[in-house]
């Protein structure tokens, strides 16, 4: 979409509708995270760094078999482990993104 100035008509400015419309991403369904942290970000960084050590560890130790990439993390132990059903009419913030 192109995004053009207001055109000048002998002195004075047409305002467009996309000039003054400003729109907001929005929540199309009402679910959000169980608790306040914000994402499993930090949680699946550490995970995932434990994992790499102790596979370079196998590969440095010849070791028959590498671990498996299912045995590190806990989904139950994140910051935010599930999301739970809230009522849009009375908590309209939550839908905001």
């Amino acid at each position: 979409m192109h995004r053009n100035p207001p055109k000048s008509n002998g002195g004075c400015f047409c305002v467009h509708a996309w000039s003054t419309i400003v729109t907001r991403s929005h929540r199309k369904s009402p679910f959000a995270g169980v608790t306040t942290a914000v994402s499993d970000k930090g949680d699946k960084a550490a995970e995932h760094r434990r994992e790499r050590r102790q596979v370079r560890t196998a590969i440095k130790d010849d070791a028959e078999a590498l671990p498996h990439p299912r045995g590190f993390g806990d989904p139950w132990d994140a910051a935010k482990d599930g999301k739970r059903r809230f009522d849009p009419d009375r908590e309209p913030e939550l839908l905001r993104k």
